[in-house]
């Protein structure tokens, strides 16, 4: 299947104590390897919710949930390469927002470095989109 991704890394966790179990996946457009944008992709399923899918999934009765009330919390995270001059985080939000529509706003967060005392710091941006999918 061709779509346009890298995928460099997937894992899938088991929570030993809970059955929580979370994949994750990280990526980057495949024109870009090796290039500024990455892209994690994380989807953390309660156990219950899992039983509930499990049991929509096999036609039986549901245990306090429906079929349609399942969901999926899906966590996007994309990391910019670090910049000298970052831009208006304000002005870059609100560019942003129509792309994420209010069913997965997109939240952008950006961390100063200083690798020496001496330098000037470097900016790295992040988007974060996260949704509970149905």
């Amino acid at each position: 299947m061709t779509h346009g991704f890298h995928v460099h890394d997937e894992r899938h966790f088991v929570e030993t104590y809970s059955l929580r179990q979370a994949w994750e996946v990280d990526l980057h457009p495949e024109d870009g390897c090796g290039g500024p944008v990455d892209l994690h992709i994380e989807l953390d399923v309660d156990p219950r919710t899992l039983l509930a899918f499990e049991d929509a999934v096999l036609g039986s009765p549901g245990r306090g949930r429906s079929a349609g009330r399942v969901s999926f919390p899906l966590v996007m995270t994309w990391s910019l390469p670090p910049m000298p001059h970052g831009p208006d985080l304000l002005r870059l939000a609100i560019d942003l927002a129509p792309i994420g529509g209010l069913e997965m706003p997109l939240e952008v967060t950006a961390t100063d470095a200083f690798a020496v005392a001496d330098r000037g710091s470097e900016r790295r941006i992040s988007i974060v989109a996260r949704r509970a999918s149905h």
